[in-house]
């Protein structure tokens, strides 16, 4: 953002630079010229009264004398005719063949009484001229004509220094400005950032150093003022969230395990035919403290700020199936696995197991004896490529009656339940799973799995190559030595 607050800077500089630059140029150019234009005029009206009486009088001895200084004087080419355009005297010496075709104009328009002032290019010098012709006239009546070429060199010089002085003001002005946008964007910036960083914070559920309120234009200042007090509302609901979760934890397991005492405790007493009733009724105990305890780590899981890191995903199912074979053995029902083993990928620790955990638990749930649940792992393959959610794909896939597409759209959400599915349950399996996947940066989707049933496929990032994590960790120890070496003596003995 500096680099563009910078840049709009320039570029509003460099406009009015311009604008300002290109007219005060062109002015002192067309200044320049007309100022040499008149001088040379004036010269050469006062030659042409000078030798007027001489071409009068046809006393022409004086006359190379004259043009020869003029000549000099003007660094140019001077031409003396009389009224029928023949040269009299000229300096240096030329002839009216060696004029140009404006040149041999303007003689024609002084001989004829009127005066021509323009810029044109010589044949003789070669070089651009202020060409002037004025006639040599008394009493109304034109004796003859006297012409000066004199180089503009000198004014295209001048051109040339305003030109170099504006330009080199123009960079000193850029110059300036940017150093003056430099303090003013960091001065702007600053604030900005800050405020980032206490977002940042913020996000990841902790805001131990509140935004600066001190430094940047009073409306940051403001902004910043605002945040902080949000955030400490945040903060504070937060906190209250985070007690409620801790106290309910403890304050719900007491009495419902003492009603689940007391219920088994009424066992001895019971009529004939009670027994169902209080069956039903431990049950639904045992259903409560599950929905619970799971209401509660969704809880937990939703305040915390978790951030996803490497784990073994070939580990992680081979311990899950181990857990699970023994129970899936009792239902009659087969856990198989298949694919290749796509190694370490990223996911917040423990995530995994409990995905694991829920999804087998669904699929053991609705899976028919003599099936088989499928864990099915896949690695795309992406050589040379950066590795992206969907590399590594995990599916959990049963043989179960499956779902409608509407069912498997709605099961992500809180306490829904499929129509007919078995006793128990408390619709928060699969939503806690979505939540998990969402918290590792994963994705999850329900499919149709092929021959009947319900396909699970949980798509995850791979961990990073040795190379990455080599460098990372460089990078990580330099920094840490850099800290190290930054601390003062008293904060390092204090540890």
């Amino acid at each position: 953002m500096t680099r563009r607050l910078l840049l709009s800077y320039l570029s509003l500089t460099l406009l009015v630079v311009l604008g300002f630059g290109i007219s005060l140029g062109v002015t002192y150019a067309s200044d320049q010229r007309q100022r040499a234009q008149r001088l040379f005029e004036r010269e050469t009206a006062v030659l042409a009264d000078l030798v007027e009486q001489d071409i009068r009088l046809k006393d022409y001895a004086d006359l190379p004398r004259l043009a020869g200084e003029y000549a000099r004087l003007s660094d140019g080419r001077v031409l003396i005719l009389d009224r029928q355009a023949k040269v009299l005297a000229s300096a240096p010496e030329s002839t009216t063949a060696a004029l140009s075709d404006g040149e041999q104009r303007d003689l024609m328009t002084a001989l004829a009484g009127g005066r021509a002032t323009h810029m044109r290019e010589s044949l003789t010098l070669g070089v651009q001229v202020f060409s002037v012709a004025v006639p040599a006239a008394s009493g109304g009546t034109t004796q003859g004509a006297v012409h000066l070429a004199a180089p503009a060199d000198e004014v295209t010089e001048a051109v040339h220094r305003m030109v170099v002085a504006l330009a080199v003001l123009a960079f000193a002005i850029l110059g300036c400005v940017a150093g003056i946008g430099i303090m003013l964007a960091r001065w702007t910036i600053g604030p900005i950032r800050a405020l980032e960083n206490a977002t940042d914070r913020l996000a990841r559920g902790t805001l131990d150093t509140p935004a600066a309120t001190d430094i940047g234009p009073p409306e940051l200042r403001q902004l910043a003022a605002t945040f902080n007090h949000t955030a400490k509302r945040l903060q504070l609901l937060v906190d209250q969230q985070r007690g409620f979760a801790a106290d309910a934890s403890h304050q719900l397991r007491t009495p419902l395990t003492a009603l689940r005492l007391r219920l088994e405790n009424l066992e001895p007493d019971l009529a004939q035919g009670g027994q169902a009733n209080l069956d039903a009724a431990l049950a639904e105990i045992d259903r409560l403290a599950d929905m619970v305890e799971q209401l509660l780590s969704l809880a937990r899981l939703e305040e915390e700020g978790v951030t996803p890191a490497v784990v073994d995903l070939d580990n992680i199912v081979a311990g899950r199936i181990a857990h699970w074979r023994a129970l899936a053995a009792e239902q009659g029902v087969q856990i198989a696995v298949a694919g290749t083993p796509p190694g370490e990928v990223m996911a917040v620790p423990g995530t995994l197991e409990q995905i694991l955990d829920n999804l087998l638990s669904n699929a053991l749930r609705v899976a028919p004896p003599a099936s088989t649940v499928t864990i099915d792992r896949r690695r795309l393959g992406r050589a040379g490529q950066h590795a992206v959610v969907g590399d590594v794909l995990l599916h959990v896939t049963d043989q179960g009656p499956g779902m409608t597409a509407e069912q498997r759209r709605l099961a992500f959400n809180r306490f829904w339940r499929e129509p007919g599915a078995p006793a128990g349950g408390s619709g928060l399996g699969l939503a806690i799973v979505a939540r998990l996947v969402q918290a590792s940066g994963a994705h999850i989707a329900l499919n149709e799995a092929p021959g009947g049933g319900l396909a699970a496929v949980v798509a995850l990032r791979p961990a990073p190559t040795a190379t990455v994590l080599s460098r990372l960790g460089q990078y990580r120890a330099r920094h840490a030595r850099h800290a190290l070496r930054e601390r003062t003596p008293a904060t390092t003995a204090s540890r």
